[in-house]
């Protein structure tokens, strides 16, 4: 008798799941409507349920292409490819799906920018290149070839060493922009990348702070700066130029005492003209030419290391690869030694070498603490 009523009430349980599941199989949605609007357009979606239902929820896979509204009216964002889905409020497991295609509403001229251009990685590592795109529409990533990087949403993953191009364009591909990836073996010591990272720190770190002495060594001659700054008024300040004449301006007590070629002059500065020298003068103008590769992706790229000691690395700069700004016309190598101490770059020289013949610049860096200046004992002798 138990055994029996267990068997009934299994299979009333049974039908009536048979019942529910027969309800939902029953109920289907369908989607009428055109397939393709244009940006800044609309059209409409008509949405029919087989049970006669009307409350329906509506979404779009991608609003920055094209929105949907709750009646059905799909209006066009940017250009691109969307889905958009309608389904039962009282279900959501009941839907139908439709791809509209987002056109655009006439000649377009598309501003495509990339964060970086050229990207050096090692085996392992990734990077990401963010893409802006005016007017705002789909973009498409692209590797020419997956076997050395792949990227995702400008996400770029090294897979072996070589070379290769990462592509990021329009859906339409009306415009596009190309990222050139360098991937190299897993490096021992010290790297091209490391050493982009010490010389942008101690680029910033001589740029920003109050107190710095830095010189200039060249094949022509030598430059000096040296400064103490206080309220954006330099209190101590030292500027020297020393090639086949020795020309030098010192700032003291408020004073500006100039010898350039022998003539010695003086001028009380007034609080402009305080102000103005620290604008004119100071470590950034100073290293503005020597130190513009500092923040060049290119250089680096095309960098391979030649030496390491424990005092200095040195690397040389594969010409053929190397697409930066440095002027290499002509030249036959081009090496850039850095000095360091205890991690930190004391100097940095580059050395070009054209038909055998030698050029260097050279930038020690000499501290960013208080600095003391040798002033010249006969400032009094400068006249007004």
């Amino acid at each position: 008798m138990k055994i029996k009523k267990i068997l009934l009430s299994l299979l009333f349980a049974l039908s009536l799941l048979l019942i529910a599941c027969g309800e939902n199989d029953a109920i289907t949605i369908s989607l009428s409507g055109d397939d393709s609007v244009k940006v800044n357009n609309t059209i409409n979606l008509v949405a029919k349920a087989s049970d006669n239902s009307t409350d329906f929820n509506w979404s779009s896979s991608d609003e920055s292409i094209a929105t949907v509204s709750n009646s059905g009216l799909v209006t066009g964002i940017s250009v691109g490819n969307v889905t958009v889905t309608v389904s039962l409020k009282k279900d959501s497991s009941v839907k139908a799906t439709k791809n509209i295609k987002v056109e655009s509403d006439g000649e377009v001229s598309y501003d495509l920018k990339v964060s970086k251009n050229k990207v050096l990685l090692t085996v392992g590592e990734s990077d990401t290149v963010v893409a802006t795109v005016e007017p705002n529409t789909s973009l498409v990533w692209s590797s020419n070839d997956e076997s050395i990087a792949t990227v995702s949403d400008g996400k770029i993953t090294a897979l072996k060493a070589g070379s290769t191009i990462i592509t990021v364009a329009t859906s339409n591909n009306e415009a596009k922009a190309e990222i050139s990836v360098v991937v190299k073996e897993k490096e021992v010591g010290y790297t091209a990348k490391d050493l982009m990272r010490d010389l942008t720190a101690t680029k910033e770190q001589y740029t920003q702070a109050d107190s710095v002495n830095i010189l200039i060594e060249t094949s022509e001659g030598t430059c000096e700066m040296i400064y103490n700054k206080s309220n954006d008024v330099y209190q101590e300040f030292k500027y020297s130029v020393t090639t086949n004449v020795s020309s030098n301006i010192y700032i003291k007590d408020g004073i500006l005492y100039s010898n350039i070629e022998s003539a010695k002059t003086k001028n009380t500065l007034s609080s402009s003209e305080a102000l103005s020298i620290v604008k004119q003068y100071n470590a950034s103008m100073f290293l503005e030419d020597v130190a513009s590769y500092y923040d060049e992706d290119a250089f680096f790229v095309a960098l391979t290391k030649k030496q390491e000691t424990n005092e200095f690395v040195e690397f040389e700069l594969t010409l053929a690869d190397y697409l930066g700004e440095l002027n290499v016309e002509g030249v036959d190598s081009v090496v850039v030694k850095a000095t360091l101490d205890n991690g930190k770059i004391t100097s940095v020289e580059l050395i070009f070498t054209t038909k055998g013949v030698s050029s260097t610049v050279k930038v020690y860096y000499r501290g960013t603490e208080h600095q003391e200046i040798s002033y010249p004992s006969d400032l009094d002798s400068y006249t007004e």
